[in-house]
């Protein structure tokens, strides 16, 4: 008994050290995205010369979709929702995510599921690193009985990779951008981790703000829509609220606005943020440079919100308790 119960403490041990060992070797990262090269002529092949048609949502008017993919990301970056999908009838796991102006698939994906790119080459900033990208579009984009024809897509040049402790656990297959989300009424439930589409209005009684959608210049001139609300942050404002459910971090506050807000001097700060009825409370938040104050998906789970819904199709926000 006494040995075994050493040997256990032991194997605790040096588990914990290897955990240790390689989080010191990550720069103390626990969960990083990074980006490894991919073959330039394997995505040159996928060119065509066939012109765009004109995208198309059929099918059923509302679907639930979701992903074993949410479960583990929720773990690390909460808020965060995937939706198994069917690229050209591939399958998939995207991440929801209101912050992309378009939907973003990895040359992995891109190559296996044939989707076809034009001719235009763009080049995005991650951090330090310029990473090339191929507009495109998807054929065939099926989210269980709802399928969207001739969706325009962006292709990464580079394999995005998660990691964990700095060793590489998943090749990142893609996100759901705002292209086709504008199209669509999106309900996030995080009571039970799944994602509800329709194609028609959402018929609620629930209490809603009005929910616009901001058009600024992106990504090589391209439009990038944003998902606006109006809010209160700390009894001021209004100001312009940014939903992005890509996101999981500390709201990000403007910095004109975080010096109106008497949290100078301070890095981070609790804050109050009322959307309509809607007050969240003590909610982390930090001084960053962005243009709108920007609230991530994780934001709305902390504060015990079952239902989180962007009707882009009315122009309405319903939050639930």
């Amino acid at each position: 008994m006494k040995r075994r119960k050493m040997n256990w403490l032991i194997g605790v041990v040096v588990a914990i050290a290897v955990v240790l060992g390689l989080l010191f070797l990550s720069g103390g990262q626990f969960i990083a995205l990074d980006y490894k090269d991919f073959p330039r002529d394997t995505l040159e092949k996928l060119v065509t010369s066939n012109p765009l048609e004109t995208m198309t949502i059929t099918g059923s008017l509302e679907v639930e979709v979701d992903s074993p993919m949410t479960q583990w990301a929720m773990m690390f970056l909460p808020g965060t929702f995937f939706v198994d999908v069917r690229i050209n009838g591939r399958k998939a796991s995207l991440s929801i995510d209101t912050g992309a102006a378009q939907t973003f698939i990895s040359p992995h994906l891109a190559a296996a599921a044939q989707i076809s790119l034009t001719s235009s080459r763009l080049t995005a900033q991650h951090g330090w690193r310029e990473i090339p990208v191929y507009m495109g579009y998807i054929r065939d984009l099926e989210l269980g009985d709802m399928k969207i024809q001739n969706m325009p897509a962006i292709v990464g040049g580079q394999q995005p990779v998660v990691k964990l402790l700095g060793l590489p656990v998943w090749n990142f297959d893609g996100v759901l951008g705002m292209e086709p989300l504008r199209r669509l009424v999106l309900l996030l439930d995080y009571k039970r981790r799944v994602v509800v589409l329709r194609r028609e209005p959402f018929p609620s009684q629930v209490p809603s703000v009005p929910l616009q959608i901001l058009t600024e210049s992106g990504l090589g001139g391209l439009e990038h829509p944003k998902p606006i609300v109006e809010c209160f942050v700390n009894n001021s404002g209004p100001f312009s609220c940014f939903i992005d459910t890509g996101t999981s971090a500390p709201i990000f506050v403007p910095r004109e606005i975080w010096q109106t807000l008497h949290v100078e001097g301070q890095r981070q700060a609790r804050l109050e943020v009322r959307i309509g009825e809607l007050k969240l409370q003590e909610v982390p938040a930090i001084k960053a440079n962005v243009k709108h104050i920007t609230i991530g998906s994780n934001i709305f789970q902390a504060q015990g919100l079952k239902r989180l819904t962007l009707d882009f199709l009315a122009g309405k926000l319903y939050a639930e308790r």
